[in-house]
């Protein structure tokens, strides 16, 4: 990610910055400028960074990516147009507001309902039991048939099921098929990792996971880079 800028209304552009990237501008990418000084500057994918000399340098807003003070993933911000000290952005996490000029920031998604789940796992003798593998917020269960939600694991919720002979075994995954099992109903901090070993293959990001009812065999799917082409290669088993 390199920040390029005009001050000929576009006529003429330079390199306002060295190159900055978290490898993730493919699918989060944000440019916004105080509207009232061109030289607060900030861009963000994975982290949110802040230039106050026009783009010439940026320092991390709320530190790295395992530091940040929001959700990571960033998508969009504005100014408010009253007050450009006041300032939203918009990310995986979803809302959060600042109102001192971009130092300090609040999260606002108290009552929003912004999960979104990849998959979903039914007890098979409680229905007020569920489990769900979220997008970018981790993996949730409830016991109360969804009106409240706690996490179980973080990262990026996958694939989850339980065991029907043996409720009491729960697995759940996360991004590039890394899969965890619970043998205490799926509780927090329950979960051990199980995930076959890949060699030197690389997962898809969401890997299916197929599993037989009584859970004694787990089919998890890796894959091989052919080329440009990323196909299907082995089946592991657990």
């Amino acid at each position: 990610m390199r920040l390029f800028k005009s001050e000929n209304s576009g006529l003429s552009w330079s390199t306002a910055s060295q190159q900055y990237s978290s490898g993730q501008g493919w699918y989060d990418l944000l440019l916004a400028v105080n509207p009232e000084d061109a030289d607060d500057v900030y861009i963000g994918d994975a982290e949110l960074r802040r230039s106050t000399n026009g783009g010439n340098t940026f320092a991390y807003v709320g530190g790295p990516y395992s530091q940040q003070d929001m959700h990571v993933d960033y998508h969009c911000m504005v100014f408010a147009p009253s007050n450009p000290d006041i300032r939203y952005v918009g990310c995986d996490g979803g809302i959060y507001k600042s109102t001192d000029n971009g130092n300090s920031w609040k999260d606002l998604n108290t009552g929003l309902s912004t999960i979104q789940f990849y998959r979903i796992a039914a007890h098979p003798e409680d229905p007020n039991i569920v489990f769900g593998g979220a997008q970018d917020n981790s993996n949730y269960r409830t016991t109360d048939g969804g009106f409240t939600w706690g996490t179980v694991t973080f990262a990026d919720g996958m694939e989850c099921f339980v065991d029907h002979t043996n409720p009491e075994n729960v697995y759940m995954s996360v991004q590039y098929g890394t899969l965890y099992k619970s043998t205490h109903g799926g509780s927090y901090n329950s979960f051990v990792d199980i995930t076959p070993d890949k060699g030197d293959q690389t997962s898809a990001w969401l890997c299916p996971t197929l599993f037989t009812r009584s859970i004694t065999i787990l089919y998890s799917q890796l894959r091989i880079d052919h080329g440009n082409q990323q196909t299907p290669d082995r089946i592991g088993c657990r």
